[in-house]
């Protein structure tokens, strides 16, 4: 061993379109001490096992890897850590860790990336000061991590939290989502079937380009339809105050359900689109229980709390 490399711990988080790659130092403070991100060339399991391979090399002529975290944007059994579903990743039944470990021998431990999120802020962000927190993240898909008395809760196979995929409209057969059922939140507020039902509007001629003022259907994205939602379209507006309505509901019965301290939202559909923001808080408000009132906040860590809570969650390993 090269003494003069700092021991460290490698923290993973792969989405839907990027991954990205943080070390931490950790014998004195768990501390972030550089990033890496790439766009994902291939979702390809094998190929991304590749890349986290090649990655793992450059640093470890630099570090001393002790253990890796790695959030990924699936489902991931308790157990075995295989991941059984992968909307955006286009990933069913992988055995991640066992493939992994054949080619990194180091301790290492596959985590849903929303849980991952969750334990990051938890720990190093926005709910170093309460117990129970549920945070929400709305991107390229949607999905929740929970802390109840200070534990990350994971279920008894290692799938709680998968917001996106609950049911909240049984009669919209319009878009099946990735986990193969329709009416799933997801399919209402996540960006990559938000868009797809904008899209869908435009060309069944309900809505136009000119109006979103884009040239060509490749530029639409839920952000582009926020900015001239004040506008007035009916259509848009139906679209709007429909998803609104849906997700206030939702944060209302979590609530209601939950009880958190807290919960944190965050994400580029939400960030991106202040409108729709407006909308779900003003349902929320309609909605909820008084005596169940839950804070609603924004996260701390922004990008950097998947890899905080996969770090975090592998120097559980040492």
């Amino acid at each position: 061993m090269n003494l003069n490399k700092h021991s460290s711990i490698l923290g993973i988080d792969i989405g839907g379109t990027n991954i990205r790659f943080g070390i931490f130092e950790y014998k004195h403070k768990f501390k972030l001490v550089h990033q890496i991100q790439f766009e994902l060339e291939s979702r390809e399991p094998e190929k991304v096992c590749d890349c986290i391979q090649n990655i793992y090399y450059e640093i470890s002529q630099i570090y001393k890897v002790d253990a890796i975290g790695i959030g990924v944007a699936g489902m991931v059994s308790k157990s075995d850590m295989i991941v059984i579903n992968a909307p955006n990743l286009q990933w069913n039944n992988f055995p991640f860790r066992d493939i992994l470990s054949k080619r990194i021998k180091v301790p290492l431990v596959i985590m849903n990336d929303l849980n991952a999120i969750t334990w990051g802020e938890f720990n190093y962000g926005r709910g170093k000061n309460v117990d129970s927190m549920l945070c929400i993240f709305i991107g390229t898909g949607v999905g929740s991590g929970l802390v109840i008395d200070k534990k990350l809760v994971i279920g008894a196979h290692g799938f709680a939290g998968e917001i996106g995929h609950i049911k909240v409209n049984e009669k919209d057969n319009y878009i099946v989502c990735g986990c193969e059922k329709t009416g799933c939140l997801e399919t209402y507020i996540g960006g990559k079937h938000l868009t797809t039902r904008l899209r869908n509007l435009v060309q069944n001629e309900k809505l136009s380009l000119s109006f979103l003022n884009i040239d060509n259907l490749e530029n639409l994205h839920p952000g582009i339809a926020d900015r001239v939602f004040a506008q007035g379209n009916k259509t848009l507006d139906q679209l709007w105050y429909t998803n609104g309505k849906i997700f206030g509901q939702t944060l209302a019965n979590c609530s209601t359900l939950l009880n958190p301290h807290q919960i944190i939202i965050g994400g580029t559909v939400w960030e991106g689109t202040p409108n729709f923001r407006k909308l779900s808080l003003q349902s929320y408000e309609i909605h909820l229980n008084e005596t169940t009132r839950t804070e609603i906040v924004s996260p701390l860590l922004k990008n950097e709390a998947g890899l905080y809570g996969a770090a975090c969650k592998a120097a559980l390993l040492l």
